[in-house]
């Protein structure tokens, strides 16, 4: 026990005479190579918890598209800043303005989960759980976007408002150019294997939401390339001058086939 204890003060004494000898810059490298040490497994246990969260966060989303009850998400908005009024714009421009969106959306402290759109373009987004109506729109219009879906959990799956600038061509000002309600829908179509048409959050919920508003716009583009291809018609504009303000048979004939179907 004796022959032990010796050995150790001896054990101690040598520490001490090496941490003597050690200079101010290599006691300071040494607590930063701790810190740095000590802040690397921080990071790690967070980014393990915030990927957790988002996951959960996906899982719940798609509970309530599938009419599941859930009582903690009551609202859903999905946010991008890409192509403002619906015009192309270059892919540094979107990164940067998305960059801008997102710290936008941090400041009010929300689940937030990325998503991404195609219609057309592909377009990267964010989904923002349980966010006012009021922030959806000051954002949206912020990133001057001309329309956009808010979702409200009704308690048996979600009720999809489409909103959309009163004036597609003016900037969005509350009371004055505000968004407003064009359709709303509580169905929604999973696409799983879908490459255009689609909203798509997380890695495995694809969907969109069958307004028919758009489907309108479907039909009476249909009804506009028959109206084309039999020659009734000479532009694709030509069928609404002659349908809006005017009169006669040949108005009246050509609003009935481009209408078909609408009622």
């Amino acid at each position: 026990m004796k022959i032990g204890f010796v050995m150790e003060i001896k054990k101690m004494q040598i520490n001490s005479k090496v941490i003597m000898k050690l200079t101010k810059t290599e006691i300071k490298e040494m607590i930063k190579e701790s810190v740095k040490e000590v802040l690397y497994e921080n990071k790690q246990n967070l980014d393990e918890i915030s990927i957790n969260a988002k996951r959960r966060n996906e899982r719940n989303i798609e509970k309530v598209f599938n009419k599941k009850p859930l009582k903690s998400i009551k609202t859903l908005c999905v946010f991008t800043a890409n192509n403002p009024d619906s015009t192309q714009t270059s892919s540094k421009f979107n990164k940067k303005n998305n960059k801008s969106l997102l710290h936008d959306l941090k400041q009010l402290h929300l689940p937030i989960v990325p998503a991404k759109g195609k219609f057309g373009n592909l377009e990267n987004s964010y989904a923002v759980i349980n966010i006012s109506l009021f922030d959806s729109k000051r954002l949206n219009g912020k990133y001057e976007q001309t329309s956009f879906i808010y979702s409200v959990n009704n308690g048996d799956g979600f009720t999809n408002y489409y909103y959309e600038k009163h004036d597609n061509n003016l900037p969005y000002v509350p009371d004055k150019n505000d968004y407003v309600v064009k359709d709303t829908e509580t169905d929604v179509h999973f696409l799983p294997n879908s490459n255009d048409n689609y909203t798509q959050i997380g890695k495995k919920l694809k969907y969109s939401i069958p307004f028919s508003i758009f489907q309108m716009d479907e039909t009476i583009t249909y009804n506009c390339n028959r109206l084309l291809e039999h020659k009734k018609i000479e532009t694709f504009n030509e069928a609404f001058d002659l349908t809006i303000g005017r009169v006669g048979m040949r108005a009246h004939f050509i609003k009935n086939i481009l209408y078909e179907n609408i009622h």
